[in-house]
């Protein structure tokens, strides 16, 4: 089991999303704590070397897996437009 851990900037970023999308980002948390790379659930895309994207309707969740931490970090969540800026 992987341990998430959301930056102070993305977790404000998730608070100032819509309601539903709020929900779904609670969802994700909670996927990726079982599995780091939950490719059949979520349109995920390997960015770099252990660095994801997964896509979400118009939001951007972009992390790191730490393997042999067992450790995920969230380190964007943002609308497509910012998140790769």
């Amino acid at each position: 089991m992987f341990h998430v851990d959301v930056s102070k900037k993305a977790g404000k970023s998730a608070l100032d999303m819509p309601a539903h999308y709020q929900t779904r980002l609670e969802e994700l948390i909670l996927t990726l704590e079982n599995e780091p790379v939950p490719a059949k659930l979520y349109d995920i895309k390997k960015i770099d070397t252990d660095e994801y994207r997964i896509r979400i309707g118009g939001i951007r969740i972009i992390y790191d897996v730490y393997w042999d931490k067992e450790l995920i970090e969230v380190i964007k969540i943002e609308w497509r437009s910012k998140a790769y800026k």
